[in-house]
Formats: structure tokens, sequence, C-alpha cells
């Protein structure tokens, strides 16, 4: 099926563009209001995701949607308990910094074939880069062909962090990393696991995040020679979409190695809440 989750990826290319350049036209003018979460939603999110919905129900009527924002029309859409395919969208992410006008935002597309993702794209709204990958097809930024950073650059490696507004970081895991690594929050989980498989970042985790935030990721960084693990560094591969879609799914990305180093790193400082080790291995 590797044809088919390159044609998918490609159709989900397209679409993370026109989304992301639909939002970015109403960068500094979108309508905004909070959500009963007490997160942002704007006109800039429903628009984005409706490009992409309206084109699935026409294009792929029996693929299943999964989208951050409430879907116009869901019986346009197959049901996510019985379809092949699921398609998890955010719009927009990184909503906080578009209301802000920080101009830090990102559309995020995955396809997933019986809860795995087969083909994902991240469009970076202001620079237009997609980056997208399909199983088994390895991962892209245009045409250049993505690939972890492997080798540990000291104190200078880049880590991505989290923001920390639902469940900031502990001390104890910050501490220690903030020892071996450059901390950096861009405010978008797509866009911190779009550059570490690109080789941008050395590494990401996010203590608080939903599958629309990973899914994408989850395939570009494995495509690129890296893995994505849970908090106890067990492999992120398979979604479970059915029960508890919008459960927590935190991660941590990177090389095989630097995974291994960050599970250790927050398997201690959350020492307590019953997480252990596992093992990664790289896709």
């Amino acid at each position: 099926m590797a044809r088919e989750y390159q044609e998918l990826m490609q159709l989900a290319a397209d679409l993370a563009l026109r989304a992301s350049r639909a939002a970015r036209d109403r960068f500094g003018r979108a309508k905004a209001w909070l959500k009963d979460d007490k997160t942002w939603l704007t006109d800039a999110d429903q628009a984005a995701q409706e490009i992409v919905t309206d084109e699935l129900a026409r294009r792929c009527p029996d693929h299943a949607v999964l989208a951050e924002e409430t879907v116009v029309q869901p019986s346009r859409h197959a049901a996510v308990s019985s379809a092949e395919f699921c398609w998890v969208i955010d719009p927009l992410d990184g909503t906080h910094n578009f209301v802000r006008h920080l101009p830090i935002f990102a559309t995020s597309i995955a396809v997933l074939h019986q809860q795995r993702p087969v083909a994902a794209a991240v469009a970076d709204a202001m620079s237009e880069l997609v980056y997208k990958a399909s199983a088994g097809g390895g991962a892209f930024a245009g045409q250049r062909k993505l690939a972890v950073r492997q080798q540990r650059s000291g104190r200078t490696g880049l880590l991505a962090i989290p923001s920390g507004r639902v469940r900031p970081t502990p001390p104890a895991i910050l501490n220690p990393l903030n020892r071996h690594f450059t901390l950096r929050n861009l405010g978008s989980s797509t866009l911190h696991l779009s550059l570490v498989a690109s080789g941008a970042l050395d590494g990401a985790f996010c203590l608080d995040s939903a599958v629309w935030d990973v899914a994408a990721g989850v395939l570009l960084v494995t495509e690129a020679g890296g893995c994505v693990s849970d908090l106890a560094g067990n492999d992120h591969v398979r979604f479970d979409l059915c029960s508890a879609p919008r459960e927590n799914t935190p991660y941590i990305a990177g090389s095989t190695a630097v995974v291994a180093e960050l599970s250790e790193v927050i398997r201690t400082g959350l020492a307590g809440d019953g997480n252990e080790q596992g093992q990664c291995q790289s896709g």
C-alpha cells in the first residue's frame, strides 16, 4: 500500500498548505474567543478546518475525520469506529501565538490506517514549508529528505519543552535537562516534532498534548530515523481513536539515544507516578 500512502501524503500536504494559508490570511484580524476549557478558538481555526473537511467529504467520503474543533456536518464523513482510514486534523496549532500576533503556527494533518499513522503533513503557515511523510516512504521538507540528529551536540543541543499552561513541567525535570540541553519553546507541538524530524532540534517532549498534536509528528520523526515514545519510553505508533480520542497523549521525541536520556530524566522527575521505562525502536 506504499503507493496509496504516498498519494494520501500528497493530498494531506496540499490540504495542510491550503488551510495554513487561510489561517495566515486572517493573521492580525481574526475573531477570537475562549472555549470552555480556557483555550483559544478563532474564526481562522474554523476556516482552515472547513477547507480540509469539505475536501475530504468530497474526495474521501468513506474516511473518518477527527479534528480539534467541532466538525461541521459530521454525517458527511464515515464513523471513526468503523472506517479503515481516519484523518486527524489540527487546523491551527499555536492558536495562542496566533491570537497574540506571534507568527509561529501551523496546520497539522495525519492519516491513520487501522489506528497507525501512514501519511502526514505539517504546514508552517508563515514560511509555507510543508513537512510530509508516508509510511515506508521517508520524511521530507519540500523535496529535502529529513533525518533526525543522531549525534548528541552536548550543551548546545536544542530541546523543545512544553508551554506548561495546563500541566507545568516540574523543576525536577527541567533543571537536569537544562544542564545538558539548551531549551526552546515555540508554542506549537506539531512544529516541535517537525523540527526534530528535520534535525534542527535534538529532541522534544510534552506532558500535556492531544492526538492531533502528535499523530503527524510521530510519522515525521519515525520516518526520519527517530522515535516517539510515551513518558515511560514505550513506542507511540498506534492511537485508540474510539475509546478516548481526546485523552492526553504525552510524548518524547528524538533519536533513540535522546529519547532514552529524556525518558530517564522524566521518569526520575515524575517519581511516584508509577511510570516504568521501556524501549523505543527507531523507524
